[in-house]
């Protein structure tokens, strides 16, 4: 494909993108336990996760590392959190993951973001230390889980 065209797509991808990181970061670092907060947050990250699944069966190669942090920041704000918000949100938010780690990073993933991203899936998984309550895992969880072995494999 041409480079000036997967420049273009990548820019239209982005500016699909935008608006929803944005404010998804807006709302999650805001730390607000507004319940209307958490379902806009469950509607903008059906939005993303829509956005990049259609990306991928249209191209996948557009959907490039710079995207995939572009993209992650928002939702590492999520995951931090994740005991303050409905179980929905927390499941975008990792097929989002899966879809960028599986064709945003590829390969390309630095050792660092590898290390954060595992770190902050054991949570995701197993729940904060010394937390009683919790989650029961998601089928989308558990695949997670798979992918966190794969990671690891050199």
């Amino acid at each position: 494909m041409d480079a000036t065209l997967d420049g273009r797509d990548r820019n239209a991808l982005f500016q699909r993108l935008k608006p929803f990181c944005v404010k998804i970061s807006q709302l999650a670092i805001k730390d607000s336990e507004v319940p209307a907060a958490a379902r806009e947050l469950v509607q903008l990250t059906d939005r993303v996760l829509a956005i990049l699944e259609e990306q991928v069966k249209r191209g996948p190669d557009i959907l490039d590392e710079k995207l995939a942090e572009y993209v992650f920041f928002p939702l590492y704000h999520i995951f931090r959190q994740m005991d303050r918000y409905p179980a929905s949100l927390v499941e975008n938010s990792i097929k989002c993951l899966r879809l960028l780690i599986l064709h945003g990073w590829r390969a390309k993933m630095p050792a660092k973001l590898v290390q954060q991203i595992l770190s902050l899936l054991v949570f995701v998984i197993d729940g904060t230390p010394g937390s009683q309550d919790k989650r029961e895992l998601s089928e989308e969880t558990s695949k997670m889980r798979s992918l966190c072995w794969a990671m690891q494999s050199p």
